[in-house]
């Protein structure tokens, strides 16, 4: 838990930051305008911190249930009801919190630490890697006569590379992402019913997919001040902004699905340096933030005085920020790319040798077409990565 929210502003009230262990390293509050405060008439603290667990803010432990954690130490307080495997050492000690390795394992009762979706999925990829080096060399043992390859290590290397694979497959039910993702456990099914484990193109997508709904996961920015949306956030309005101008009059489909295509953006692929949806959209080619048209400034002058009067923008703001919030689920099933047929066309036409094809130079067997239901009407193709 980063951020404590008030039920009826939706403003933030409070924020926290820690280090890999749980402790404090930042507290920041916030009064019922939005405005950071040390009043503590108006301060609201959240017993629910780090990773969900109860703090106790006298102690400095947090209650993991079915025992106390203290952060400061990167112990428990009481020894583990799992007694631990010889085969792997760190389990033997009783009061070690996730292995000592709290980036990559959750504990959420106490008893032991669980592998995260994301460690889970980055080991299957880790895993088919292994398994393709040592392929790789097997196939050049039997090509070169004089070869020092020691082919039946490699040969070991493979079925231990697949069986660590299927291990972190298997686990993956088991996790918190699937358990309370629809989206994430839809995909997580169809991947887990391919055979030999899927391509490494599948297991990238499940690690996109994850990567963008950690960032969903994570609390907004302090809101704006002086704009007349108290309880938008300076991102927020932007995202408003470009999704409008970017598809003002089409369908409400084709809204949610550009609006999921800058959330599916969001640090992954040839976008990872764009950690933010403000990054990414300022740096990633969207032209109605670059080239603000019509509807764009439409948007940015109801949102500097808004006041409910214009339903459809309205309609919009609500459609955007369910996406931005994660409250919706992805309707584009991963799409990263768009673009307008007809824009494309008039581009092709006026500028041949700048646009020498009716369709983007991305459009290739790298990518596949999304098909949006209900936007089936728009000028719009969507795509995502294979």
């Amino acid at each position: 838990m980063t951020a404590l929210l008030d039920a009826t502003t939706k403003s933030i009230r409070s924020q926290y930051k820690y280090d890999e262990f749980g402790n404090i390293t930042s507290e920041t509050y916030y009064d019922s305008t939005g405005v950071e405060t040390i009043d503590e008439n108006e301060i609201i603290k959240s017993q629910i911190l780090y990773a969900g667990y109860q703090y106790d803010e006298e102690s400095k432990y947090y209650n993991l249930q079915a025992r106390y954690y203290d952060p400061q130490t990167a112990r428990f307080l009481q020894q583990g009801t799992y007694m631990g495997a010889i085969a792997d050492p760190l389990s033997l000690n009783l009061y070690a919190y996730c292995h000592n390795e709290p980036m990559m394992y959750v504990d959420p009762t106490g008893y032991t630490g669980e592998k995260s979706a994301l460690t889970l999925v980055n080991e299957i990829i880790a895993a088919k890697k292994g398994w393709e080096e040592s392929q790789l060399k097997i196939n050049e043992y039997y090509e070169e006569e004089d070869s020092d390859i020691d082919v039946k290590a490699e040969i070991a290397n493979k079925y231990k590379y697949a069986s660590n694979a299927a291990t972190a497959r298997e686990m993956l039910k088991d996790t918190d992402a699937y358990k309370n993702d629809a989206y994430f456990r839809e995909a997580c099914n169809a991947y887990l019913k391919k055979a030999y484990g899927g391509t490494m193109s599948d297991v990238k997508q499940l690690q996109s997919m994850l990567s963008t709904l950690m960032y969903r996961q994570a609390p907004p920015p302090p809101p704006s001040k002086g704009t007349g949306n108290s309880e938008l956030t300076e991102e927020q309005i932007l995202m408003i902004k470009t999704v409008y101008g970017e598809a003002a009059n089409c369908s409400e489909a084709s809204w949610e699905a550009v609006a999921n295509v800058i959330m599916n953006r969001v640090g992954t692929r040839e976008w990872k340096k764009y950690d933010t949806v403000t990054k990414v959209i300022k740096n990633s080619g969207f032209d109605a933030y670059t080239n603000p048209n019509d509807p764009y400034k439409t948007a940015e002058k109801y949102l500097n005085n808004r006041d409910g009067s214009n339903a459809k923008l309205e309609k919009l703001i609500s459609i955007v920020l369910d996406v931005y919030n994660g409250k919706s689920e992805d309707n584009t099933n991963g799409a990263v790319l768009y673009y307008s047929p007809k824009a494309q066309a008039a581009l092709h036409k006026k500028f041949p040798k700048s646009y020498p094809s009716l369709v983007p130079p991305w459009v290739n067997d790298k990518v596949q077409e999304v098909k949006v239901s209900g936007a089936e009407k728009d000028d719009f193709k969507f795509y995502r990565y294979k």
